[in-house]
Formats: C-alpha cells, structure tokens, sequence
C-alpha cells in the first residue's frame, strides 16, 4: 500500500486519528466528516493526522518539512506540546481548508508548500481506539497499530500494548 502511495505522487502519507472507516474510506467531496476525519476532500475542518505511521517521500519539498517539523520541535513552547501536535499544524495552518484533491480518486490531498498528503487508511493503519474499543482487541484488516495517547506518556503507551 505505501508504494502505491510513493507511485501515485505521494510526498507525504501520515497515519489518522480518524474512528470512522468507513467515512475514511469515503473520499466523496463533502464538507465535513466525522470528527477527526477532515483530511477528505471539501472538508473545511478536522483533519488530525498521527505521525504513529508515516511515509516520506525522497523529495525536496519533503527534507525541507521534516527540516521545519524537526526545528519546531526543537522549540516546544508548552509542556502538552509533542512531535504530533507540531506535525498537524504545519500541515493545516496555511491554505489546506478547503482539502483539495490532488487525484481522481481523492485518495491524495494538496498540503502546504507543493506537498502532496496520502492520509493513510483507518481501516488499514489502526489507531489503537480503533483496535482496542471499536474491534475488542482484534486486528482486523490493521497492518499496522499506532497507539493512541494515553496518560503517562510512552509507560502508558506501553501498557495498553500488553493488554
């Protein structure tokens, strides 16, 4: 799945914080999606990507937001800012709403800077919410599981993987 993304154009495909699959699934121009699932196109709000999963294109638009992404959070200016909170803003802060597709498909979405964004799968790249509360522990279709903040930080994260 994430050569189809590199060979579709893809400059960068993040993981979700989207609970809904099948809204994800969804790429019908809409605009609005349920919460945490903005990424599609129309969408005017709602986008929370997880830097849980990413794929990064070699690219120069891509080094040059990793570039960014990490010196902003070299300089974290409160103590509930993270990597991921950063990530988001640099993503959406300038000129992402209204989501434009940058397919047919509207599987791949414009970013800022000439970036290309493949949001990857719900159903595919898990939350571990969606794991853990929506399919009781069972895999399903996840080839992968990012696990959802909790308290205590990364022991917290730890925990809800061996239960």
């Amino acid at each position: 799945e994430l050569a189809a993304f590199a060979a579709a154009g893809a400059s960068i495909a993040p993981s979700t914080d989207c609970l809904d699959a099948a809204a994800d699934a969804d790429k019908t121009p809409r605009g609005a999606s349920p919460f945490m699932c903005g990424h599609s196109p129309g969408n005017t709000a709602g986008a929370v990507f997880n830097t849980g999963v990413i794929f990064l294109a070699a690219s120069n638009s891509t080094v040059a937001f990793c570039e960014r992404w990490a010196r902003s959070t070299l300089k974290l200016e409160t103590w509930w800012s993270d990597d991921q909170g950063v990530f988001n803003r640099l993503l959406t802060a300038r000129g992402f709403y209204p989501v434009r597709a940058a397919s047919s498909d509207g599987r791949l979405v414009h970013g800022p800077d000439g970036l290309v964004l493949g949001p990857l799968p719900a159903r595919r790249f898990c939350s571990g919410h969606m794991v853990w509360m929506q399919q009781a522990g069972a895999a399903g279709e996840c080839a992968s599981v990012h696990a959802t903040f909790t308290e205590f930080g990364d022991a917290g994260k730890r925990w809800r993987f061996l239960e």
